[in-house]
């Protein structure tokens, strides 16, 4: 089960353009103008599937083997493992290139395993773009932990960053592949799922919910707060577990809280000049 991209246009593409060749452009950290993360290509391609099997329309369907196309063509594969590298410093959480990106690595994994009856090699390479995941970050791979919160990371940064919104996406990535019968898979989502309903609180504020828990641990968003509702509410249908209900709802008056969305306004613009004047 993977999070419907068709439900959430807004938060993930909004601000991109396709090129002459039909793939997506973005915006990229500030100065360096647009071009294709891989992160965003494989997500486009998801959402023309997704278009696809609901309208029938080859149309999404030939956009979507665009995107899988650009991956292969970008991808380094290094026996069993397949990457989509990130040439450029990400200044603000210190990550020099290359580096890898979770959510690169696990939408690039299902929009190939997706299209695997196009060719039949697409599949093996989705199995390799998710080995990053077994291996630590301390040893060119997405695992990580914070004291005994052990989690996937989106950015691999020094010091842990443990994005909420990617590692839930992560995670239901994992899912996917389990329900496909991938075994290994389903080991990962078991081990990380159950860590993480042990340390949501590491992500509540009182009245909001963070983005991450790097350094500055910023606070999500209005759309990735609303993004955490709609993952919890993903992995709480997949999984029963009664904790990711909990978090859900307590957000859920979060975000429905005049005041909480105060707080946040105010928070969040000392937080942004925080940034600007002090990193």
């Amino acid at each position: 089960m993977l999070f419907d991209f068709t439900k959430c246009e807004s938060v993930h593409f909004s601000g991109i353009r396709l090129n002459k060749e039909g793939i997506p452009e973005r915006v990229g950290f500030k100065k360096l103008g647009y071009f294709s993360y891989p992160v965003t290509v494989s997500q486009y391609g998801i959402y023309q599937l997704q278009l696809y099997k609901k309208t029938h329309d080859e149309f999404y369907r030939e956009s979507a083997i665009r995107c899988a196309k650009y991956l292969i063509a970008s991808a380094d594969i290094q026996g069993e493992k397949a990457i989509w590298w990130h040439n450029f410093k990400n200044d603000l959480l210190k990550i020099e290139p290359p580096w890898l990106c979770g959510l690169s690595q696990g939408f690039s994994a299902w929009l190939l395993f997706s299209l695997r009856e196009v060719k039949r090699e697409w599949e093996e390479i989705a199995y390799k773009a998710l080995e990053p995941f077994f291996c630590p970050v301390e040893k060119g791979g997405l695992s990580n932990q914070i004291d005994d919160y052990f989690f996937l990371e989106e950015y691999p940064s020094k010091l842990p960053s443990a994005t909420l919104n990617g590692f839930m996406y992560i995670l239901l990535v994992l899912h996917a592949f389990s329900e496909a019968g991938y075994s290994k898979a389903e080991d990962l989502f078991s081990t990380y799922t159950k860590n993480l309903t042990m340390n949501l609180d590491r992500y509540d504020v009182g009245y909001w919910s963070l983005y991450d828990l790097w350094a500055i641990k910023r606070l999500a968003s209005l759309e990735y707060h609303w993004l955490h509702l709609y993952q919890l509410d993903s992995l709480y249908s997949i999984t029963g577990i009664e904790k990711f209900r909990d978090w859900h709802d307590k957000w859920l008056g979060y975000w429905m809280s005049s005041n909480s969305r105060f707080f946040r306004l105010i928070n969040k613009v000392k937080e942004k000049l925080y940034i600007t004047f002090k990193t």
